[in-house]
């Protein structure tokens, strides 16, 4: 028998669907055409622009989206594009020229109310709409109260709201194969599949004073944090790796570290013996020093996407998917020729799926390899 809490939301959405699944607005179905391969192509040049609907407030997320607003302008410099995203995917674009206007999520009812009655205004042309589950109620409700002329949407094709859904199976490749599908759509054959992050002069500032601290000529950044502790360096292991980096390469190591973690790590940094802490609160600051250096070690998947804006030098540390069906490695895999990727060796579940069971004579290795 399902939880309660399980049967709870199943409730919930069916109930979401019954009440808001109608299309009551004038649908665009005739601006759809195919293409040689009988894909659907829709025809931008009816429409004055485009919403991109990010629920997910991952700033990899944000990261890898500056792909389809980088090659749609291109294509279609005078359509608009506006994004609804959470606090940290509009600070990623903060400076991101290719994106006329980001409205954000708050979570909270009433003012969300209020923005999706912003976007009522502007009179949408086309919505893209990346959620990849059964949407909810107040999912289904923002979009009927946004009203756009054409909405598309991700695994959507039992909901009656989309005017197209793309359902190929993206469980075991890149999650830019999803941008690709959908800039298709859009008639965009030609893709570059490279990620844009964007900063301004004061992030430059806060980064260069760190990158100042030391005048090795090779810097290198480790990340150790990630969003469950599965997936984060123990204290220990972190010390470890950075001594032994010390020994082994003539460098300068930077630990990443969130102002909120410098207690916690003060006991690491070693300014004399090359090691720093580096604590700068913004994702863009965080952003302009990685820029600045020669190889990123991290387990954190927006650290890794980051790195891959810039090319760099990157060993990527992530968990063993290998007995489930969503690669989430492979998904979230970085889109750099420059990285490797390192997974737990689980040993078929012996061992404990666990960033801290990646030995750190692994990651020196891969490091040796990096010319």
């Amino acid at each position: 028998m399902q939880p309660l809490n399980v049967i709870s939301r199943n409730l919930r959405t069916a109930l979401a669907k019954k009440l808001l699944d109608k299309k009551e607005r004038n649908t665009a179905v005739a601006v759809l055409k195919t293409d040689l391969q009988n894909q659907p192509v829709l025809d931008v040049s009816r429409f004055s622009s485009i919403l991109f609907v990010i629920h997910d407030d991952r700033i990899g997320d944000m990261v890898i989206s500056t792909i389809p607003f980088r090659e749609i302008k291109k294509k279609y410099p005078n359509l608009k594009i506006f994004v609804l995203c959470g606090k940290n995917g509009k600070e990623v674009l903060k400076y991101n020229l290719n994106v006329d206007r980001v409205f954000e999520f708050y979570g909270k009812l009433s003012k969300d109310l209020k923005v999706y009655k912003e976007l009522h205004k502007q009179k949408v042309g086309i919505i893209a709409d990346f959620f990849e589950f059964n949407p909810r109620f107040l999912h289904l409700l923002s979009l009927r109260i946004i009203n756009p002329s054409f909405l598309i949407g991700f695994f959507k094709k039992n909901y009656n709201t989309y005017d197209l859904s793309i359902d190929k199976d993206f469980f075991a490749c890149h999650i830019v194969e999803r941008h690709k599908a959908l800039l298709k759509v859009l008639g965009i054959d030609e893709i570059d599949l490279s990620y844009d992050i964007f900063f301004g002069p004061q992030e430059q500032a806060k980064a260069q004073q760190y990158i100042d601290k030391s005048p090795s000529k090779t810097k290198i950044a480790i990340n150790p944090f990630a969003s469950s502790k599965h997936r984060t360096f123990d204290k220990e292991k972190l010390k470890d790796l950075a001594w032994q980096i010390r020994q082994k390469k003539d460098c300068s190591v930077y630990i990443l570290c969130p102002p909120s973690k410098y207690e916690f790590l003060k006991g690491i940094e070693n300014e004399g013996e090359g090691i720093f802490l580096v604590c700068l609160s913004s994702i863009l600051c965080v952003a302009a020093f990685i820029k600045q250096c020669d190889i990123v070690i991290s387990p954190d998947t927006s650290i890794v996407h980051i790195a891959s804006a810039f090319k760099k030098k990157t060993i990527a540390l992530y968990l063993d998917f290998s007995n489930r069906k969503e690669k989430t490695d492979i998904i979230w895999g970085p889109n750099n020729p420059n990285a490797v990727l390192i997974n737990v060796d689980t040993q078929g579940g012996k061992v404990l799926n666990d960033i801290n069971n990646i030995g750190n004579e692994e990651i020196l290795k891969k490091l040796e390899g990096m010319k």
